[in-house]
């Protein structure tokens, strides 16, 4: 005998494409953010054993005692020709590494000590591998290992467009120092004649930023809905950068694209920001100089 058709189950197709859109949204966002804070993390973790190497590294490095920071990172020995913390310890111009000419496997242990420490923190766009931030150029930085001549600075979110969110920014070095003036290197603690009697007290700068998840503000006035940050190179405020020119396309997706390195991701069907946070971490050791007084 057949089913009356007042008596037939209703169809649970729809209840259960339902359940799973909301578990499946659920699943994504604890799954993206479980990868956002492990990168966050893992950033931080590398950050902070760099700035201690880096402190240690320039702190027994044979210098001149009364050198500030920046000259110490560019000083050539007179006798020797040779550049004590360029060669040994950092070397902007090893930031950006072209993998047509670096192999890992073999020329890893000839990086400079500091630059062997970022290399756990690099991210590879096309046939670069590179220390996360905005590419800069200049013939300043070639090496053989980069021919190109790239480096990398690091952009600081200072503000952004109550609307739209287009950021305005500022650069920091991906190795700076600490002190009361950054725009003075007079006024760090780095010579033996200043007040701290030759401090090495360094900062590593590195962001963090995710592939997974999107940089949101609050809506343009209303404070209780969200909306997605805007990937306006276009509309950015920054000053140019400390060194070399900005040589990344304004159009690059990933994470770190853009001519400013702050990440353009597809979602909401524009280009978006990915959540982003920078690392910073700092460590001080102090030098240990012989300083010739005369007779």
């Amino acid at each position: 005998m057949q089913r009356a058709l007042g008596n037939r189950a209703p169809s649970r197709a729809g209840g259960i494409l339902l359940e799973f859109a909301l578990i499946a949204l659920a699943a994504y966002l604890l799954l993206a953010g479980a990868l956002t804070l492990g990168r966050a993390l893992a950033v931080s973790q590398g950050a902070q054993d760099t700035a201690r190497v880096a402190a240690r590294e320039l702190a027994l490095v044979r210098l001149p005692a009364t050198l500030t920071f920046e000259e110490a990172l560019a000083y050539q020995d007179p006798v020797t020709l040779a550049f004590p913390v360029r060669e040994r310890v950092f070397d902007p111009g090893l930031l950006a590494l072209d993998l047509g000419v670096f192999n890992p496997e073999v020329d890893l242990a000839s990086l400079p000590v500091v630059n062997r420490a970022f290399y756990g923190l690099m991210v590879r766009e096309g046939n670069l591998l590179h220390v996360p931030g905005a590419l800069v150029q200049d013939a300043s930085f070639a090496r053989p290992f980069n021919p190109n001549g790239f480096s990398v600075v690091v952009p600081v979110v200072t503000g952004r467009a109550p609307d739209t969110g287009v950021e305005t920014i500022a650069w920091r070095g991906v190795l700076e120092e600490v002190r009361p003036d950054p725009g003075n290197p007079a006024t760090g603690p780095f010579s033996v004649t200043s007040p701290d009697g030759g401090v090495v007290a360094v900062r590593v700068n590195v962001p963090a930023q995710s592939a997974s998840l999107v940089q949101m503000m609050p809506a343009a006035g209303v404070n209780t809905q969200l909306q997605a940050v805007s990937a306006d190179d276009a509309g950015v405020t920054a000053p140019p950068p400390p060194v070399g020119s900005l040589s990344q396309p304004a159009g690059a997706l990933g994470p770190y694209g853009g001519s400013y390195g702050l990440g353009r991701l597809e979602a909401y069907g524009k280009p978006v920001r990915p959540f982003r946070r920078l690392i910073s971490a700092q460590a001080v050791f102090r030098r240990e100089v012989v300083q010739d007084f005369g007779i």
